[in-house]
């Protein structure tokens, strides 16, 4: 989903200007041959902190935050699928150290939570403050026993950019995809919100996304607003265009 666009306010200085942003919209257009399917997010701050999003594909992401300032809960509700899928965070020092992960039915007529189910957790380990790799706990039999379902390692640049990212369906187990990344030397306008690690760094810019299983290669044309904060990414597997992400802020000087 547009969990990994999910973003932060920034300032930067361009040409003496000193400006304070925050993204109100961010419209992303996938492209489906002849057509093309368009998701619109709408972002809603209680002052500087991502409170919710509103998608166009009826869904809701409500965040919530413990007295340091980081994620401890993100609720999505989808009221088409009638599910508030929602992850409970836990963090020591400063680092995300799990996530536990449920299911919570929805009333098909007041939207109200009813049945609460339990699908696993992620645990999370780090080499300093980088996080590293990634285990995947799913509950997937009426045992209601986690089971290792997945398994995934993270590399960075030395400025911290995720630049290889490898899945695995066990510790040790089977490659289920990888991917290397590039980046510009811009900075990313979503860097400065503490969000929970969903993914994706915002440090840089991707410019390029390699499958390595598939050798699949995506480039991404990114055009700058005059805060140089990205405003419109097109990506594009080999010649064609396949999505196109726009971004919308409001900025005010300081």
């Amino acid at each position: 989903m547009l969990t990994a666009l999910l973003l932060a306010f920034s300032s930067c200085e361009i040409e003496t200007e000193e400006y304070f942003c925050l993204p109100d919209k961010v419209t992303r257009t996938i492209s489906h041959g002849t057509s093309a399917t368009s998701i619109i997010a709408d972002f809603k701050y209680e002052g500087d902190r991502l409170d919710h999003v509103v998608y166009s594909n009826f869904q809701t992401h409500y965040y919530s935050y413990d007295p340091s300032g980081n994620v401890s809960k993100i609720s999505r509700k989808d009221v088409q699928r009638f599910e508030n899928l929602e992850s409970i965070m836990s963090w020591e020092g400063g680092l995300m150290t799990r996530s536990d992960e449920y299911r919570i039915a929805l009333d098909r007529f007041t939207q109200e939570n009813t049945d609460t189910s339990y699908k696993g957790y992620r645990e999370f380990e780090y080499d300093g403050n980088k996080l590293v790799a990634e285990t995947i706990f799913s509950v997937k039999d009426t045992s209601k026993k986690a089971k290792v379902d997945a398994y995934k390692t993270y590399e960075y640049d030395a400025v911290g950019n995720l630049i290889q990212y490898v899945e695995f369906n066990k510790i040790d187990g089977d490659t289920v995809e990888a991917y290397r990344y590039a980046y510009d030397q811009a900075p990313n306008p979503f860097a400065e919100l503490n969000l929970a690690f969903e993914g994706l760094t915002y440090v840089n810019n991707i410019l390029e996304r390699e499958d390595l299983l598939s050798g699949e290669l995506y480039s991404y044309q990114i055009i700058y607003s005059p805060t140089n904060f990205p405003s419109q990414i097109n990506i594009r597997q080999d010649n064609y265009l396949v999505e196109v992400v726009r971004v919308d802020y409001t900025c005010e000087n300081l």
